[in-house]
């Protein structure tokens, strides 16, 4: 059963390589997940020795990108303070020196630098409006960059998993900063709102036999409502118009098609290096649906299916893991467990949260994260 630490290229960078890796292993961590390739944010860090408020650089990688890996014009944009120190290449030292295992976090489509250097191949929803957050994995120029970014990382260092982060489509809710809207959208909204129309997804629909301007004008007029009315209403459901729609329901499999076949292809560029890989991916049906997951195909295809558990009650992550094992083996699942105060209010609700891995005989565990937490809550994880 192992147990992987998140951790980010700034803490190596400000708190000292060795400093970080020996507490990480006296915590009995087995490995660490370093983010590789990550988005914007604004950070709290609570023992960081330079920043206690942190914006690292939005859409960079913390390693120094091969040249020869990307045909393409879609290259990662490595972040300002690794361009003269390859931040990766120094972690996967230390982790072979302490004897802990190394895991690339590889956010892979959500990219928004990427996504406003190249706005032709992010998501466009049925209003012809771009999300610069989402690189389209059906443009075949994204799915080049996301390809060559696995065999960079794979050949070039030295790896035991490359963990996988939006790979596929993503949905409408992003956290963007700063979202306003003066009207409530229901799941379903957020769903529709959320589907690709460009123009690989519109080719790929017809060639499947999928009449997309009917699709669209299904989204369209489940829509409208919200845009129109000023009462309050459920509205739409999802699975409501799958079964109403037969084209809507081709259209969100072939979504995941898209997605399976690019986690296939990451599949076999990283057995050729000998590297797992591990695939992040929603578990509710209903998440997994519009995000175009075939959630038990990813598991076949992958070393092990990655599930969040970031809600306080014990009893949610329990549905969650019920839910995932009618779709895989036991051995397949790796809960991602979120430390932070808000995910876990105490020791007793972390110690039965925790107990969830033994009682399921899960893989393994997934922490998040080495920099966001205080010492004192970090130290639990030695029980």
């Amino acid at each position: 059963m192992q147990k992987n630490l998140y951790a980010y290229a700034w803490d190596f960078a400000y708190e000292g390589l060795d400093t970080v890796l020996e507490r990480i292993k006296a915590w009995g961590i087995d490995g660490i997940a370093m983010a590789v390739t990550y988005h914007a944010g604004k950070f709290i860090l609570p023992h960081n020795p330079r920043h206690r408020v942190y914006f690292p650089e939005d859409g960079t990688a913390y390693f120094i990108p091969d040249d020869s890996c990307y045909p393409g014009p879609i290259k990662p944009v490595p972040a300002s303070f690794v361009q003269s120190n390859n931040m990766l290449a120094d972690v996967a030292d230390g982790c072979k020196r302490f004897g802990l295992k190394l895991t690339a976090w590889t956010v892979c489509m959500h990219n928004t630098r990427l996504g406003y250097m190249h706005p032709e191949i992010t998501v466009q929803n049925v209003y012809g409006d771009r999300y610069p957050y989402c690189l389209c994995p059906a443009q075949p120029q994204a799915a080049e960059y996301v390809l060559g970014l696995i065999s960079d990382l794979a050949s070039n260092y030295d790896l035991d998993t490359i963990f996988l982060e939006a790979l596929g489509y993503m949905g409408f809710p992003h956290g963007f900063h700063h979202e306003f809207y003066g009207i409530r959208l229901n799941t379903c909204h957020e769903a529709l709102l959320g589907l690709c129309f460009c123009d690989a997804c519109s080719d790929r629909a017809r060639q499947s036999g999928i009449d997309i301007e009917r699709t669209a004008q299904i989204a369209r007029e489940n829509l409208m409502p919200i845009f129109t009315s000023d009462t309050e209403s459920d509205g739409c459901d999802l699975l409501d118009l799958v079964d109403k729609y037969p084209d809507l329901a081709e259209f969100l499999k072939m979504r995941s098609v898209v997605a399976l076949d690019l986690l296939s292809e990451v599949r076999r560029i990283a057995d050729g290096n000998d590297v797992k890989v591990d695939y992040f991916g929603p578990s509710p049906y209903s998440r997994a649906l519009p995000e175009g997951t075939d959630t038990a195909r990813a598991a076949a295809i992958a070393d092990h299916y990655v599930i969040p558990v970031g809600s306080p009650d014990p009893g949610a992550a329990q549905d969650d893991i019920e839910h995932a094992k009618s779709l895989m083996p036991s051995e397949k699942i790796i809960i991602s467990i979120n430390m932070g105060m808000n995910s876990i209010p105490d020791r007793e609700n972390f110690r039965e949260k925790m107990a969830l891995l033994q009682k399921h005989n899960l893989a393994g565990c997934n922490l998040y994260n080495y920099s966001i937490l205080p010492f004192e809550r970090l130290d639990w994880i030695k029980e």
